[in-house]
Order: structure tokens, then sequence, then C-alpha cells
């Protein structure tokens, strides 16, 4: 089965061409930061029925600092359970490791084992991402499963093969990420039900709603009040919905 990853910096992204296949969002990075699009694209992949992981860059030096980005992931989850699972990204694409005091095999293997174990905990199936250099000289046997980024050429072509070696295979980086899944669909168990989301309240189709009738909605009771309003929602639409139901009300701040 072929997929994609995606984040912020694919934008609006269109992901209908790739509704036979699967994706892995960006969650977020570092301890502090969501990815500006993820929402939005996990809400695009539940309208399509596409089958969507997430994965969360980390700039952790220390397995301290690789908890937190796990509080951090699990808060961006709050209480989903991506049928894909999570990925700890564990690379240096920007040099910060390099340039702030690169943590060596062990720890790297330890945060590595840190981060997945909180989202095993929490029931989620997770993994580590990183590529094949990484996983053969820096990251040792962390128990969990892998996958790893080998572009070769980077022209399309699946090599090398690393079936058996690996769940996901990264095997092109530019101008998209391309991804092959070494595994059947039904490793990762059966679809769960999904809660209903904010392009689809009643959880019965796949049309977007604009903002005004989501707005009205929430005034005739289907979004519930609160917390559980927010959990519904989600933090990106109810900051929108939140913002319109207030304009209809005349409620200023």
């Amino acid at each position: 089965m072929n997929g994609i990853d995606v984040s912020e910096h694919q934008g609006d992204f269109d992901f209908t061409p790739y509704k036979d296949g699967f994706v892995i969002i960006r969650g977020g990075y570092g301890i502090r930061n969501a990815d500006q699009w993820a929402e939005r694209n996990t809400a695009k992949c539940d309208a399509l029925g596409i089958p969507w992981g997430i994965y969360w860059y980390s700039y952790a030096l220390n397995v301290q600092t690789a908890k937190l980005e796990a509080e951090r992931c699990l808060r961006f989850l709050n209480g989903r359970k991506p049928r894909l699972g999570v990925w700890f990204d564990m690379e240096d694409a920007d040099g910060y490791k390099q340039t702030n005091g690169f943590p060596s095999n062990e720890t790297i293997t330890a945060m590595c084992k840190t981060f997945c174990a909180a989202m095993e905990a929490t029931g989620n199936r997770t993994g580590v991402y990183a590529n094949l250099d990484w996983f053969e000289n820096r990251i040792g046997d962390t128990g969990y499963d892998r996958w790893i980024a080998a572009w070769g050429a980077n022209d399309g072509e699946h090599y090398p093969d690393l079936s058996g070696k690996c769940i996901f295979h990264q095997y092109r980086g530019e101008p998209l990420d391309l991804d092959i899944m070494h595994v059947p669909l039904s490793y990762f168990g059966e679809r769960e039900e999904q809660s209903p989301s904010p392009t689809d309240p009643d959880g019965k189709d796949g049309m977007l709603v604009s903002i005004p009738a989501m707005a009205q909605e929430v005034l005739d009771g289907k979004w519930g009040n609160g917390e559980e309003r927010k959990q519904k929602l989600g933090a990106w639409f109810y900051d929108l919905v939140q913002g319109e139901v207030n304009r209809i009300l005349g409620v200023t701040k």
C-alpha cells in the first residue's frame, strides 16, 4: 500500500488523489508546537476515509525532554488513537542537535524508548522514524516498530528493498514524501469508530460544513457545552466556531 507523509509545509493540501492510500501527518514538534495544519489534515483524511497516523518531530537532547515531547503529543491527540500509530521522528534535519550537543547513541535510544512507551501506555500503536544510517549507527534496539527513510536515487523507486526490516519505508523525499507500507493494513487492526469530527458532526458523511452552519449547530445544542464541545470540535475549529457563536450572540471579549 502506498502513501505519503505531510506537514504544514504542504499548506492547504488536497488529499483526494491519495484517497486509496494512507497518510502520516505531522502532529507537531518539540515540547510546545503543534503543526499548524495537523487538525485540518486529520479532518480531511477522515472525510475521505483515508487511514492516517501521526509523527512528532523531536528536538530532545535528553530523556527528560523526550518525555515532555510525549506529553505534548498526547495533549495534541486529546484521546484520539490514530489507526496507523504515533511515530517519534528522530533526526537532525536543521542541525539543532549538532549545534546544541549531540546526544550519545545510548541517549538517543533511550529517548526513543521513552516517547514510545508513553504512547504505548495510552493504547497507541507506536514506533520510531529515522533514516537508515541512524538506525544502523545511532539507534539501538528499541523494541518498537520502525519507519525508515531511505531514498536511494530519490527517483521514486522502492530501493533499497527494506521489506521485513520496517513497517513503512519513505522512499522519496522531494518534492513530496512518498512511503510504502510493508505490512497489510490489517496489521493495525480494524478501523475504530471515529469521534464526530468538525467536518461531520453526526458522523454520517464526509461533507464539509461552513463555520456559520457549525455555529448554528452549537446554538442548537448539537455539540455539547464546555469541555465536551472543545473535545468534539478540536482546538482549531473550536476557536473559529466559538468566535462565530459569540458574534451571533453579540458577545464581545
